[in-house]
């Protein structure tokens, strides 16, 4: 839902791919930035404090966002100082939810909770912009963020309900410079999370801000859909992970999974 409001907002108070580009653009900074103290954070404190936080934060944002546009006060620079801070929170959450995994699942089956972890993740980037395109298309922006800063409170109380295990003892002891240094090295030194990292970097960076930002282009100019129809564009990228969550799940006692 964020991701179709947000753009077709952003195109429509400025008018310029330009800018919602560098907007969107400008989400990746907190990400390039933060990602190696958030896998630190998601091993050293209290997983469930940290989703909780960062479901807390961007569900506060969300409401001054529809506050914001309620009220015909959105400026540009709302959309820079919002997208960093949603960035900023979704690096310690998105890592912190992939850790919690192994620690939530028995070992053999931690392979097969991964793909489905995909699968819901990109069922709701299937159903959740369609929705949110034809609440755009319905009400307006301001019950979009509205929304969302609900769901995000939901996610709160479900998170709460979750027991996590407690940080391990070898992590406390060792200081959080520490823990960040030799978390690096050993990501430096091995070739398999080199590997992994450049192929989640390419496609974060060069391909999904440029997708992002002609989606509400294509959608409006070239299509002429409306915000139902951009709801349906971004869902289409959801359709694509999902089948490609249901075949890694196929592929769970595959024995050369680098080679897939």
């Amino acid at each position: 839902m964020h991701q179709v409001v947000f753009a077709w907002v952003a195109y429509d108070l400025t008018g310029s791919g330009a800018i919602v580009g560098a907007v969107l653009g400008f989400r990746a900074l907190p990400i390039l930035l933060l990602a190696p103290f958030s896998g630190v954070a998601a091993d050293r404190y209290s997983r469930r404090t940290l989703l909780v936080w960062s479901s807390l934060i961007n569900a506060v944002m969300a409401g001054c966002m529809g506050a914001l546009v309620a009220a015909k006060g959105l400026a540009t620079w709302h959309l820079f100082v919002f997208i960093w801070i949603v960035g900023a929170t979704h690096v310690f959450d998105r890592t912190t939810r992939q850790a919690s995994i192994q620690d939530l699942v028995p070992q053999s089956a931690v392979m097969n909770a991964v793909a489905l972890n995909t699968i819901a993740f990109s069922l709701m980037r299937v159903l959740s912009p369609v929705l949110a395109g034809y609440l755009l298309a319905w009400f307006t922006a301001a019950i979009n963020f509205y929304i969302q800063g609900l769901l995000y409170v939901a996610a709160i109380v479900l998170v709460s309900l979750i027991h996590f295990p407690q940080p391990a003892r070898q992590e406390r002891d060792n200081s959080f410079w520490q823990s960040l240094t030799a978390g690096m090295r050993y990501a430096m030194s091995d070739r398999l999370t080199r590997t992994l990292f450049l192929f989640t970097a390419v496609p974060f960076f060069f391909l999904i801000p440029v997708w992002n930002t002609l989606l509400p282009i294509y959608a409006k100019h070239e299509f002429k859909v409306g915000p139902e129809g951009l709801g349906w564009l971004f869902a289409a990228v959801g359709i694509g992970g999902l089948l490609g969550g249901v075949v890694a799940a196929g592929l769970s006692r595959f024995d050369r999974l680098g080679a897939v």
